[in-house]
């Protein structure tokens, strides 16, 4: 009993030992397997079939997009006996002994460990020898960015004029530092990331041929997960299958196996940011780390559901905004209400942020305080002592000047509606009659402000100059200044959120009283308010500093009696 049991013992694991990775089991084996390199594989077939057939190849692009399995398509396709289209037949004894490994005509060379002068000189030697069988001697040599500046210079004069029999394929992820003259000598080939759809279509369909059930909302994900890589997605996909082995793997699975979050937990990060709240962002922090979530993958898929926002306050066409995020009908719907509460602006400077934030975390050994660090800087910009604000001033200078040519035209009459100008002349007479009109009620309004209030007003461009926060200082050139309806302390209306979000904090409008009390001798209250979208400030309220302006440039023409 003893002597069976060990032998089912040993046979279990021989079946076990026996298991190929998918990446390994489903490699492509003829061209038409290849995956995302369409351009790629159509030249090189049109090289096999009229017979042009170069002597140096460089096969350059990021892991797992299919480098290593071209070259050994191609180094089968130009040995094959009976060549199909291009394609390797893979039934011929060549064929197969270059599917085996044990082809002497195939020489896979790994640079990384093998990069001296002296591997090269070997290869410089071997290549004397004519292939004992096939037309050709490849040399498959990988990664090979790592080779020494020797070796280089070693393999230039064998590289530019090779024996006819020989031909080189040089894969890398990283071309650049490849040296020029290695460059020159080869035809370059870049191998793009492969697409999320065209992942998640090889992917479903290696699913029916292993006959396992895989949510297609789960393949989609695995999918995005592997950042373009088909060889990742295959790695992701196996790690999942084996956590659930036996099960229907499910979106809910994926998520727990790869330490990711539900997009719910994106919409409350979002609404906390906004908030300004700290201690809530790190307590959801917090808890994400103690789930066992990877940092990394959240900033990535939390840049996405950024992205995702953007996309439907920038997407006019509402029936295709489905299509262009690929998200269902119940998760859009929720993503709409998310994209009501907050801007555009906002959203491209939180995705720029997070995007810094996503290269930084590949290198970084302290990934949590870099991740806390940054959120905090979300809800705190005036920390953030590298962000460029001269694009923001830039477009504040220039509607201050637009707005400046608006009051410079009304004082002088020249401002004409549009309806005006469409209706000829009654129409730009009534354009003038309500001007005129209005110009009462502009006195009316100034005679009613307090001289208190006059002063904050008439001063507010020194005010402003004090406010230490540039970001702050920048919200509140931006910003309109009235009387609140209590007819003694100060509105700010803003049209940004982001700007309302900064500006209405408790400890920021109390430092801008502090600053109008320093700088005018009064102390008055202030409340932040945000203009609604469709909302024209103009058309109901009266701003302070222009009143002051055009008050005193009439008085001084005795306009206004």
């Amino acid at each position: 009993m003893r002597l069976r049991a060990a032998k089912v013992k040993t046979a279990q694991r021989e079946v076990t030992m026996s298991y190929q990775a998918l990446y390994r089991k489903w490699r492509p084996d003829n061209f038409n397997d290849v995956k995302g390199q369409d351009t790629i594989v159509t030249t090189l077939r049109n090289q096999i079939n009229a017979d042009r057939i170069g002597h140096a190849y460089l096969f350059c692009g990021t892991r797992g997009t299919g480098k290593t399995s071209v070259a050994k398509i191609f180094a089968k396709a130009v040995n094959c006996e009976h060549p199909v289209d291009g394609n390797p037949c893979g039934e011929c004894p060549t064929c197969k002994a270059i599917a085996a490994g044990t082809s002497m005509n195939v020489i896979e060379i790994d640079a990384a460990s093998n990069n001296g002068v002296d591997n090269i000189r070997q290869i410089r030697e071997e290549v004397q020898y004519s292939p004992t069988e096939g037309r050709f001697k490849v040399y498959i040599i990988d990664e090979v960015h790592m080779l020494s500046i020797g070796a280089f210079n070693a393999l230039l004069k064998t590289l530019e004029e090779p024996p006819a029999y020989v031909i080189f394929i040089l894969a890398t992820t990283e071309v650049a530092k490849i040296p020029i003259t290695i460059l020159s000598r080869c035809q370059r080939y870049d191998f793009h990331r492969i697409t999320i759809e065209t992942i998640a279509g090889r992917l479903s369909e290696l699913m029916k041929a292993e006959g396992l059930n895989v949510e297609d909302k789960a393949i989609k994900y695995v999918a995005k997960a592997a950042d373009g890589s088909m060889r990742d997605a295959l790695s992701l996909l196996d790690q999942c299958l084996a956590f659930y082995l036996g099960k229907d793997l499910k979106y809910e699975n994926v998520l727990d196996v790869l330490g990711a979050v539900d997009t719910a937990v994106f919409s409350k990060m979002l609404s906390t940011i906004l908030s300004g709240d700290v201690a809530v962002c790190m307590s959801l922090m917090e808890d994400l780390i103690m789930q066992g979530r990877d940092l990394s993958q959240f900033v990535t898929d939390f840049i996405w559901y950024l992205r995702n926002l953007l996309l439907i306050k920038t997407t006019k066409d509402a029936e295709r905004i489905e299509d262009v995020i690929e998200v269902s009908a119940d998760n859009l719907e929720d993503l709409k209400k998310d994209a009501q509460n907050v801007d555009i602006d906002t959203l491209m400077y939180y995705i720029r942020v997070l995007s810094e934030l996503s290269n930084d975390l590949k290198f970084s050994t302290q990934k949590r305080v870099k991740t806390e660090i940054t959120f905090i800087k979300l809800m705190r910009p005036a920390m953030d002592n590298s962000q460029d604000i001269g694009d923001v001033v830039s477009r504040v200078t220039m509607l201050e000047g637009q707005l400046q040519k608006v009051l410079d035209d009304i004082k002088s009459g020249k401002l004409v509606s549009t309806a005006g100008m469409a209706g000829g002349a009654a129409g730009s007479q009534a354009a003038v009659q309500q001007q005129t009109s209005k110009k009462p009620v502009v006195k009316r309004v100034y005679d009613a402000v307090p001289e208190d209030v006059k002063a904050i007003a008439a001063g507010w461009k020194d005010i402003i100059a004090t406010i230490d926060d540039p970001v702050n200082q920048t919200f509140l050139q931006a910003a309109h200044v009235t009387l609140a309806e209590d007819g003694i302390s100060l509105e700010i209306m803003v049209e940004s959120l982001s700007a309302y979000n900064s500006l209405s904090r408790q400890e920021v409008m109390e430092s801008i009283e502090n600053v109008i009390e320093e700088r005018t001798g009064v102390r008055v209250s202030i409340k932040v308010t945000k203009l609604n979208d469709d909302e024209d400030f103009h058309s109901r309220f009266v701003d302070l500093k222009e009143l002051v302006g055009i008050d005193i440039e009439v008085d001084d023409k005795e306009e206004l009696i």
